[in-house]
C-alpha cells in the first residue's frame, strides 16, 4: 500500500497496531503533551528534564502520573512509594573462557539453569551474619563451586551462600526492583490506595 506520510516510521506503524489491540481490551484515551503539561501544572507535579540518570518521580514517572490523575480524577497520595524497576542482566559464557578438559569436554557455564532448583533471576531470600536480605540468584552452583551466587538491584554480588541458607520467595520475572526517593500514585488496583473524587 502506498504510504503517504501519515505512518512515516515503523516506530508509528507498531503505536497503531498496538492502540488497535489495546481498544479491544478497553476504552483508549490517547493523551496530548499539552494535556499533560496542563495536568502537571493543576496537580502541582515537577518535571526535571536536566538529570535524566535521577532515578526520581520528577524525571521519570510524574507524566505518566499527571496523565492518570488527569483521565481518572484520583488524588494525589503522597503516601505512595515510586520503584524503580530494572532488567536483570545474565553473565553470558565468553567463547573462550575456559580450556578444553580432557576428554575435550567444557564444563559448564553460564545460562539460567543448570537442573537445579535455583534459576539466575530468582528473588531469594539468603542468611547473612547481619540477618536475613533479599536479591536476585546470578550464579548457580557448579562442580567446583557448590554455592548460590545472589546480586541486589544494582546487579552486584552480595554473597555466595550455600543452597541450605537460601529460600526461594519467586521465580524469575526477568526484572530487579527497589524503592527509590518519592512518591507517585500507584494504581488503582494496589489496594484502593488511589482514591477517585466524585
Amino acid at each position: 500500500k502506498y504510504r503517504d506520510g501519515k505512518y512515516f516510521s515503523t516506530a508509528e506503524v507498531g503505536k497503531t497496531l498496538t492502540y488497535r489491540e489495546y481498544r479491544k481490551l478497553a476504552e483508549l484515551k490517547l493523551v496530548e503533551v499539552s494535556d499533560t503539561d496542563a495536568w502537571r501544572a493543576e496537580f502541582g507535579l515537577e518535571k526535571r528534564t536536566e538529570k535524566k540518570y535521577e532515578q526520581i518521580p520528577e524525571t521519570h514517572a510524574n507524566d505518566a502520573a499527571a496523565m492518570l490523575m488527569g483521565v481518572t480524577r484520583c488524588e494525589n497520595n503522597a503516601e505512595a512509594p515510586f520503584y524503580v524497576w530494572r532488567r536483570l542482566q545474565y553473565v553470558r559464557r565468553s567463547l573462550h573462557r575456559q580450556n578444553f578438559q580432557k576428554g575435550g569436554k567444557r564444563p559448564r557455564f553460564g545460562g539460567t539453569a543448570n537442573g537445579g532448583f535455583f534459576r539466575k533471576g530468582d528473588w531469594v531470600e539468603v542468611e547473612t551474619k547481619t540477618g536475613k536480605v533479599c536479591g536476585w540468584v546470578c550464579g548457580l552452583p557448579t562442580e567446583k563451586t557448590k554455592l548460590v551466587g545472589v546480586a541486589d538491584t544494582e546487579n552486584k554480588r552480595i554473597g555466595q551462600f550455600s543452597p541450605k541458607k537460601v529460600r526461594l520467595l519467586a521465580r524469575a520475572g526477568g526484572f530487579s526492583w527497589k524503592e527509590a526517593r518519592g512518591h507517585i500514585p500507584p494504581p488503582a488496583e494496589a489496594g484502593g490506595i488511589l482514591r477517585l473524587t466524585s
